[in-house]
């Protein structure tokens, strides 16, 4: 385990391999990977990172970088270009970083990317049940909010989900903490020439599967491929379905 200069809290596996970065759902952690690390460390170089304001990485500020802290932590172990590997806001802020950083970034996997706009129809992390009511009404709705019914049916998987936002400050939406202008990652998407894959789960959310959808029908280096439905996963296949997943992650990293 290692912190950054900044405070972003990340872990390298030990593999000499091609270098492969993971970043987490919103309220998560480094710890969803655990299952890809598991496989994959001895071979690759797995770096998982924990997102600021989640983990053990430091605390939100106004005008945080995304982009910054990881551009940070591939500077301080000497990452020259990696994949990078982001889920839901992973996703998001891969996008961002692939588009901003395509010298350091060799290729990009999205899965159940979170890109506000349209195909999400009328889904949202509840902002507005943490503003007015607070942590406790927030980490309740959000722990029931059907992006979650397929982690749901499964306990280790449930467990670990519980301890992962029961860990979390939830300071991401109780409090208005801006981030440093950037561009919104639907203005970047159609500028990604970097190899791209985009899966999703069979039971995520419509929404999510819309993005999905189109993601890989703007994102030119997704070659005109239709997203990989991760069968029998929902929102989070790396933890519900990670045999299927890993499947389709070996494939893409060692293409």
């Amino acid at each position: 385990m290692a912190l950054t200069r900044s405070g972003i809290h990340h872990h390298i596996s030990k593999g000499e391999g091609p270098a492969v970065v993971f970043l987490h759902g919103v309220t998560m952690d480094l710890r969803m990977w655990n299952a890809q690390v598991a496989e994959f460390g001895e071979a690759w170089r797995c770096i998982t990172v924990d997102l600021r304001g989640h983990g053990r990485s430091a605390r939100l500020e106004s005008g945080y970088d995304s982009d910054a802290d990881l551009l940070e932590v591939l500077d301080e172990t000497a990452v020259g270009r990696c994949v990078l590997v982001g889920l839901s806001l992973g996703g998001y802020e891969a996008l961002s970083f692939a588009a901003q950083h395509p010298d350091r970034c060799a290729a990009l996997m999205l899965v159940d990317a979170w890109i506000p706009g349209p195909e999400l129809g009328g889904w949202a992390p509840p902002f507005r049940v943490a503003r007015e009511s607070g942590r406790p009404a927030a980490l309740e709705a959000w722990l029931h909010d059907p992006l979650f019914q397929g982690a749901r049916r499964q306990p280790a998987t449930w467990a670990a989900l519980q301890t992962m936002v029961g860990e979390n400050d939830l300071r991401i939406w109780t409090e208005r903490i801006a981030k440093r202008p950037a561009p919104h990652p639907r203005e970047l998407a159609p500028g990604i020439t970097v190899p791209t894959q985009v899966l999703t789960g069979e039971h995520d959310l419509p929404g999510f599967r819309a993005v999905a959808e189109w993601l890989a029908a703007t994102i030119p280096g997704a070659a005109g491929r239709p997203p990989i439905v991760v069968p029998g996963a929902g929102h989070l296949p790396p933890m519900e379905t990670p045999a299927a997943f890993n499947r389709e992650l070996a494939a893409f990293v060692e293409a």
